[in-house]
């Protein structure tokens, strides 16, 4: 499976921004809400490179959705979107505490989608303690489960995610794993690859503007 990435650089005259990427990939029967998926701290002159595959995860957490505080899983289960026993998960609640396993067999496979059914033993969706599900996407090396993307959850539904996510890029104050609501974030730039296209690189000009780093080398800056 080929890796994907991502190059930064801190061109600005801000002294130190933290750099993070967010991705969108549409969770169905939920309260969709944005992760910060990557994070780095990039001091003026430096550049950072982030990697990630297309393997999957799926997760759960009991903690509500608040806006600029870090989402924390409670488990994870890898998922693979081409086969019938792997692309489905079930979270259930019994003696006080979740559960939450593969349930194969359950979905047909469907190689842009994976999902996660909730049983009716699942307590309806608390502010405090949720519960909710995110998907992951391995990053670095190692193919970290790193969650990208999350909603909010209750009982007996059926959460549909929708693979391929479209990446955003944003410098400004934020923690790995923080929530946002994607359409409030200010200063977004979206990054694309085109198929076969497997590395971006974009730089931070001195305007605090998201630039394509080939075009600045074009124009000779």
């Amino acid at each position: 499976m080929s890796k994907y990435t991502l190059t930064l650089r801190n061109n600005s005259t801000n002294p130190s921004w933290t750099f993070a990427i967010y991705t969108n990939a549409p969770i169905s029967n939920t309260n969709q809400f944005a992760l910060a998926w990557l994070t780095k701290r990039v001091n003026s002159g430096n550049s950072v490179t982030f990697t990630w595959e297309l393997k999957y995860s799926l997760m759960f957490a009991a903690q509500g959705f608040k806006n600029n505080v870090p989402w924390t899983e409670n488990r994870s289960v890898e998922v693979n979107p081409n086969s019938w026993d792997q692309n489905a998960a079930l979270l259930s609640y019994s003696g006080g505490d979740y559960q939450f396993q593969l349930e194969p067999k359950k979905q047909p496979a469907d190689p842009g989608k994976v999902f996660i059914n909730t049983d009716s033993t699942v307590p309806s969706y608390n502010s405090s303690t949720g519960p909710t599900v995110a998907l992951a996407i391995a990053t670095g090396d190692d193919g970290t489960p790193t969650p990208a993307i999350g909603g909010t959850s209750g009982p007996n539904l059926l959460h549909t995610f929708t693979l391929h996510p479209s990446y955003y890029i944003q410098a400004g104050d934020v923690e790995q794993g923080q929530m946002a609501d994607l359409d409030t974030l200010n200063n977004m730039q979206e990054v694309t690859y085109v198929a076969g296209t497997y590395s971006a690189d974009w730089t931070l000009n001195d305007q605090n503007i998201w630039v394509p780093t080939n075009q600045l080398v074009m124009a000779g800056v």
